[in-house]
């Protein structure tokens, strides 16, 4: 992360919820290496039996409809 994003200000991981699964989750911002301003996120879900799903993302700042899309993707997870 602080390779691609030097300066971004990343959360310390909060103890959540997803899809009812314990799970933990930061997001935060930061620039590139050209300056551009990118959002991010991660989480770990803990699905059971000593499985953890990851997902993350990126969006950069300029881009609108992708932050949007990937709000609507990380809301769909769903834990089986």
């Amino acid at each position: 992360m602080k390779e691609t994003y030097p300066k971004a200000e990343l959360p310390d991981p909060k103890e959540t919820k997803i899809d009812g699964k314990d799970a933990v989750a930061a997001s935060g911002e930061g620039k590139d290496k050209d300056g551009d301003v990118y959002h991010f996120g991660f989480a770990w879900v803990f699905v059971g039996n000593g499985h953890i799903a990851e997902l993350w993302y990126e969006a950069a700042d300029s881009d609108e409809k992708l932050a949007a899309e990937v709000g609507k993707i990380l809301k769909s997870f769903k834990a089986k």
